[in-house]
C-alpha cells in the first residue's frame, strides 16, 4: 500500500470498528505500510454445566452474533485496503483474510489454496 493512503486506511477501520459494538485494538509498524487489528469475541460456552438451557441459548446467540459482526468487519478492512492498493498479508499466521484477498484479487478459489496441483 502507498503509504501515502496509509492514513486512510487507519482512520476508516477506526471508524469501521468503533461502530461494531466489538472490543478491539489497532497496533502497528506503519512505517512500512503495516497495522494489525484484533477483535475480541465472546466464546460460545454452551457447554458449562452451570448455565441453564436458556443462558445456554443466550450465550450462544451472542457468540454467533459477535462471529458475524466480526467476519463482516475484516471482509469490509480487506475491502478497503485493496480500494486504496494495498493487500491483506496474512502476516502473523492470519490466513483467513488472506485467502479472501487471493479470492478477490485474483479469482482464485480458496478451496485451492493449501493444495498440491497434482
Amino acid at each position: 500500500m502507498p503509504i501515502s493512503r496509509l492514513p486512510d486506511l487507519v482512520y476508516e477501520t477506526k471508524d469501521d470498528l468503533s461502530k461494531c459494538g466489538l472490543i478491539y485494538n489497532m497496533v502497528g509498524h506503519v512505517g512500512d505500510g503495516n497495522f494489525h487489528t484484533q477483535l475480541i469475541l465472546r466464546i460460545d460456552a454452551t457447554d458449562s454445566e452451570d448455565a441453564t438451557e436458556e443462558e445456554r441459548r443466550i450465550i450462544k446467540a451472542e457468540a454467533d452474533e459477535d462471529l458475524r459482526v466480526a467476519q463482516e468487519i475484516v471482509h469490509r478492512m480487506v475491502q478497503r485496503a485493496i480500494r486504496l492498493e494495498g493487500t491483506c498479508s496474512g502476516e502473523h499466521g492470519v490466513s483467513a483474510p488472506l485467502c479472501f484477498t487471493h479470492e478477490t484479487k485474483c479469482g482464485m478459489d480458496r478451496s485451492a489454496l493449501g493444495r498440491e496441483n497434482t
